[in-house]
C-alpha cells in the first residue's frame, strides 16, 4: 500500500548531517529540510500542532530562505498546511512586510482558510495600521466581483483589537448603499454585528445612526461596549441551549429506563432481533446499552453473525464514547471480520482516546494486520505517540520493506519535532539506525531489567546481536539470547544455545528453544543434533522421536535415513512403541539394513507377540531362544509365550542345549533333554 512519505529525504539528510556536518550553514539547511517536508506533506496524519510548529520555526528563522518556504506554504492547495503558516503568523511580532503582503493579496480569493486568516490579519492590524487601509481599498474595489469583496468585507468582522477603524471601513461601505449590491451590504452589515457584539440588523439607517453616535468613542469604551454585549448573546444562546439538552437529556433518561426494565423480560431471540435497532438509535445512551446488551450476548454465546456485524459496525459510530466501547467487545467478535474494521477504523480515527483504545488492541494482538504505515501515523501526536510506539514495537526490524521502514523513520521524526519527550530510541534502533543503537547501548547496563531487555531487543531486530551475546549471562536478556540464537536456524547456532547456561528460572524456556532450533536446522544435521540433546535433562524420548522421524522419510538420503533409523529404534524402544520400530526397519531397503536395525526389528516383532513377523527377519531357533533368555527377567510372562512358540516353530530343529537353556529338560512330556531331535 502507497503511504505519503512524511518527511522526504529525511533519513538521508540526518544520515549525512551526522557524520558531515561541518558548519552553521550545513546545520540551517538540515533545519530548513524537515521543516518544509513537515509542513507542506499532504498526510492526514501530521496534525495541526506538528505543522504549525514547523512554520513557527521557519518564522523564527527569519532568512530568505525560510520565508520562501512559508511563501510556498501560502499559496499551497492544501488547507492544512495554510493555515498552518496563517496560525504561526498570528503568534508572532515582526512579520516580514512580504510574508504580510502576500496574506493580504490571498485573502480574496480565501475560502476554507478565510477564517484563520482573518484572525491573523487582524492581529497583525495592531501593528500594522494599514492592513485595514489596504482591506478597506479591496472591499471597496467594485471591479472586483462580489464573492471576493465579500471575503475581506467579513474578514474586517474578525478586528476587534482595531474596531474603530474596521468599522469606519464598513461604514464607509454602508453610505454609499445605493451603489453597492445587495451581497455586499448585508455582509457588511453582519461584520458589523461581530465586530461589535451588537444585535445583527439588515436596516442600513440603523447601523449609520449607530455610527454617528459612536464613531468618537474610545476605543476602550468600544471593547467595553463589545464585550457586554456579546456576554449577554452568549448567555441566552447558553441558557436556550441548556434547557433544549436539560430536556432531551431527560427523555434519553425516561427512554434508556424503560429499556432497561423491559428488557430482561424478553427472551434471547427477542433480544437478539430488537439489538440491531438499540445499536442504531440516534440517541447515544441507546446505542451504549445496546453495547452492553451486546456484550451480555457475545459472553453467553447468544450473538448471531447478524450481532457480530451490527456491534462490529458501531467502530464507525459518531460518537467516541461508543466507540470507545465497541472497542473492548473486539476480543469477542470473528477475527476476521476485526482485523478488516480495525485497519480501516484507525486510518480514519481522530479522536485521542479511540485511537488509544484501537492502538492498544493492535499491541496486544499478535495477529493484528493493520498496516505499519498506519500505525506510524499515530507517533507524532503527543497524546497517541506511547500507545503508537506499543503497536509498533512487536512489528518493527531491520527487514521490514523499504516503503514500511521510511514511513516509521519518518513518523519518528516527525513525532520528535511536535514532541521533543518522546522516547522513540528503542523503535529507531530495531529499525537499523545506527545513531539510535549507539545511544541505546548504555541502556543494556540499566539498574532496570525491563529496559535491558528492551534495549537487546531492539538491537537484535536493528542486526547488532553480537552487542547481546556479550551479556549472555544477564538472565533479564537471556530471552532476547534465546531469540538470536535460534534466528541463525544453524548447527552452529544450535550448538551455541547447548552451551548456554540457563537462569534456573528459565531453564524449560531454553528447552523448548533448543527443540524449536533443532527442528529448523538442515535435516542433514539431524541426528548429531539427537546426539547432543541426549545429553540434556528433561529432553524427553518423545521429543526426541518426533524430531528424528522426519529424516528417516523415502526421499531423505539413505545414508541419513540408515543414522536416524538406528538412533530412532532405541528411542521407540524406550517408549514401548514396537509396532513404529518393525514400521521403520521394514521402511528401509533389505539389502541396506544393518544387522542391529534387523535385531531391533525382530525382538520388537517378539515383544508385540507378531511372530510370523518376527520369523521373516530371525528363522534360526538360536535367535529365539537368546531373546526369551533377554525377557526372562524383565517380562516374565512374555517370555513363557514365547518359550511355547519357540517350542511349536521349531520342536524338531532343538537340541538338548536350547531346550536346557528353554528350560525343559526335566518336563516329561518333551522327553529327555538328552534325546536326539525327533526321537
Amino acid at each position: 500500500m502507497w503511504y505519503p512519505r512524511l518527511v522526504p529525504m529525511l533519513v538521508l539528510a540526518m544520515a549525512t548531517v551526522a557524520v558531515a556536518e561541518t558548519s552553521s550553514d550545513d546545520r540551517q539547511r538540515h533545519r530548513l529540510s524537515i521543516f518544509r517536508v513537515t509542513l507542506h506533506s499532504t498526510d492526514a496524519h501530521i496534525d495541526a500542532p506538528t505543522r504549525r510548529a514547523a512554520a513557527t520555526e521557519l518564522l523564527s528563522l527569519d532568512t530568505p530562505e525560510a520565508n520562501t518556504i512559508l511563501l510556498e506554504a501560502m499559496r499551497s492547495p492544501e488547507q492544512a498546511v495554510q493555515s498552518a503558516v496563517y496560525e504561526a503568523m498570528a503568534a508572532h511580532d515582526g512579520l516580514d512586510p512580504a510574508l504580510l503582503d502576500a496574506a493580504v493579496a490571498q485573502l480574496p480569493d480565501a475560502t476554507d482558510t478565510s477564517d484563520v486568516l482573518a484572525r491573523m490579519l487582524a492581529r497583525a492590524a495592531g501593528r500594522t495600521p494599514d492592513v485595514v487601509a489596504r482591506l478597506h481599498a479591496t472591499a471597496a474595489n467594485g471591479d472586483l466581483d462580489d464573492a471576493r469583496r465579500v471575503n475581506v468585507i467579513r474578514a474586517l468582522g474578525e478586528f476587534r483589537h482595531t474596531p474603530v477603524q474596521a468599522a469606519a471601513a464598513l461604514i464607509t461601505l454602508l453610505e454609499s448603499a445605493s451603489t453597492q449590491p445587495p451581497p455586499v451590504l448585508d455582509a457588511a452589515m453582519t461584520s458589523l454585528s461581530a465586530l461589535t457584539g451588537l444585535p445583527a440588523s439588515d436596516d442600513v439607517q440603523t447601523w449609520t445612526r449607530w455610527w454617528e453616535t459612536n464613531r468618537n468613542r474610545p476605543a476602550e469604551r468600544w471593547l467595553e461596549d463589545m464585550v457586554q454585549a456579546l456576554s449577554s448573546r452568549v448567555a441566552t444562546l447558553e441558557r436556550d441551549a441548556h434547557t433544549n439538552r436539560t430536556q432531551v437529556d431527560h427523555l434519553a433518561q425516561r427512554l434508556l429506563t424503560v429499556h432497561r426494565d423491559l428488557w430482561p423480560l424478553m427472551g434471547v431471540q427477542a433480544q437478539v432481533n430488537e439489538l440491531n435497532a438499540l445499536l442504531t438509535d440516534d440517541l447515544e445512551v441507546l446505542r451504549l446499552f445496546g453495547l452492553e446488551r451486546a456484550a451480555v450476548l457475545l459472553r453467553d454465546g447468544n450473538a448471531t453473525d447478524a450481532t457480530h456485524a451490527a456491534v462490529l459496525a458501531r467502530l464507525n459510530d459518531p460518537s467516541a464514547a461508543v466507540r470507545t466501547v465497541c472497542v473492548k467487545l473486539l476480543p469477542e467478535l470473528p477475527e476476521d471480520a476485526v482485523q478488516t474494521a480495525v485497519a480501516s477504523r484507525l486510518h480514519q480515527e481522530r479522536d485521542a482516546s479511540v485511537a488509544n483504545a484501537l492502538l492498544t488492541w493492535c499491541a496486544a494482538t499478535e495477529r493484528a494486520q493493520v498496516p505499519v504505515a498506519t500505525l506510524a501515523g499515530f507517533l507524532p501526536k503527543a497524546d497517541t505517540c506511547q500507545a503508537a510506539t506499543a503497536a509498533l514495537w512487536p512489528r518493527t526490524n531491520a527487514t521490514l520493506s523499504d516503503e514500511d521502514r521510511s514511513a516509521v523513520q519518518d513518523a519518528i521524526a516527525a513525532a520528535t519535532l511536535s514532541n521533543p519527550e518522546a522516547r522513540l530510541d528503542l523503535l529507531s534502533a530495531s529499525l537499523g539506525d545506527d545513531d539510535a543503537a549507539t545511544r541505546i547501548v548504555a541502556q543494556l547496563d540499566a539498574d532496570d531489567p525491563t529496559a535491558r531487555a528492551d534495549a537487546a531487543e531492539a538491537l537484535r531486530r536493528g542486526g547488532r546481536s553480537a552487542t547481546v551475546l556479550e551479556r549472555s549471562t544477564d538472565a533479564a536478556l537471556f530471552p532476547v539470547v534465546l531469540r538470536i540464537l535460534q534466528d541463525q536456524g544453524t548447527i552452529d547456532g544450535f550448538s551455541s544455545l547447548m552451551a548456554l547456561q540457563p537462569p534456573s528460572d528459565q531453564i524449560d524456556a531454553w528447552r523448548t528453544a533448543l527443540l524449536q532450533t533443532a527442528a529448523a536446522i538442515p535435516m542433514t544435521d539431524r541426528v548429531q543434533v539427537d546426539q547432543q540433546l541426549s545429553t540434556v535433562e528433561g529432553i524427553t524420548p518423545t521429543q526426541r522421536i518426533a524430531l528424528l522421524s522426519s529424516a528417516t522419510a523415502p526421499e531423505q538420503p539413505l545414508d541419513l535415513r540408515l543414522s536416524a533409523a538406528a538412533a530412532l529404534v532405541e528411542l521407540l524402544a524406550a517408549t514401548g512403541d514396537d509396532r513404529a520400530i518393525m514400521a521403520l526397519v521394514d521402511a528401509i531397503p533389505v539389502d541396506h539394513r544393518t544387522d542391529d536395525l534387523d535385531d531391533a526389528a525382530f525382538l520388537a516383532a517378539l515383544r508385540a507377540k507378531a511372530f510370523d513377523d518376527a520369523a521373516t527377519i530371525r528363522s534360526v531357533p538360536r535367535a529365539w531362544v537368546v531373546a526369551f533368555e533377554g525377557m526372562q527377567a524383565g517380562r516374565p510372562e512374555l517370555a513363557d509365550l514365547l518359550r511355547t512358540e519357540i517350542v511349536r516353530r521349531f520342536n524338531d530343529d532343538l537340541d538338548a542345549a536350547l531346550r536346557s537353556r528353554l528350560g525343559m529338560a526335566d518336563d516329561p512330556l518333551m522327553g529327555d533333554a538328552t534325546d536326539p531331535p525327533g526321537e
